[in-house]
């Protein structure tokens, strides 16, 4: 948010938003909820969205893009191929 707000003061009027790191796995070795993520991907972007002081800064949000290692290129997620 402050990264945001700070672009926002300087007067920039979009905020590029990718998809939030905080999407990383739980640990296997939790008592609860194994292996679950410790939060949702699209946090941050929630976040950002429905921060106040950000006045009408438009926020550009990203697909979830993943490194297909047949090809050795970003791609879209492929259901058939989730390995």
């Amino acid at each position: 948010v402050f990264h945001a707000k700070s672009r926002r003061s300087a007067g920039a009027s979009y905020f590029v938003v990718g998809r939030d790191p905080a999407g990383m796995k739980g640990s296997s070795l939790a008592v609860a909820h194994k292996d679950d993520d410790l939060y949702n991907g699209d946090h941050g972007r929630y976040v950002l969205q429905n921060s106040p002081g950000l006045g009408d800064m438009k926020m550009l949000s990203f697909v979830k893009v993943m490194y297909d290692v047949k090809t050795n290129e970003m791609t879209l997620p492929d259901p058939d191929r989730m390995e």
